[in-house]
């Protein structure tokens, strides 16, 4: 298994996009225990954005997909609110691949 730190470069507009997502996101899954996708979408559109913005995090969802290395992402951020967001949904955009699915 491999371990990659990423370091997340977030603006501060993405960054307040990414907060007021999680926040929505957060009251669903307290009040409803689920959240609808009009809710999840954006946020995971915002989410799989930055990811596909990192060009290490996308060669390395690549080669997990195309080879089975098992690799394990470890996300760098100051912000504990932006860490806690369901990164696993973000999906890698040339392999359509969840961050959650990679081994």
């Amino acid at each position: 298994m491999h371990w990659i730190n990423v370091t997340l470069n977030i603006s501060d507009v993405q960054r307040k996009v990414l907060k007021e997502l999680g926040l929505q996101f957060a009251g669903e899954m307290e009040s409803r225990g689920t959240a609808d996708k009009k809710i999840l979408e954006p946020l995971k559109e915002e989410l799989s954005y930055i990811i596909n913005s990192n060009s290490e995090v996308k060669d390395i969802v690549k080669d997990a997909v195309a080879t089975g290395n098992h690799y394990t992402l470890r996300l760098i951020d100051s912000d504990s609110e932006i860490l806690n967001l369901p990164w696993s949904m973000a999906e890698e955009s040339e392999t359509d691949t969840p961050l959650g699915s990679i081994e």
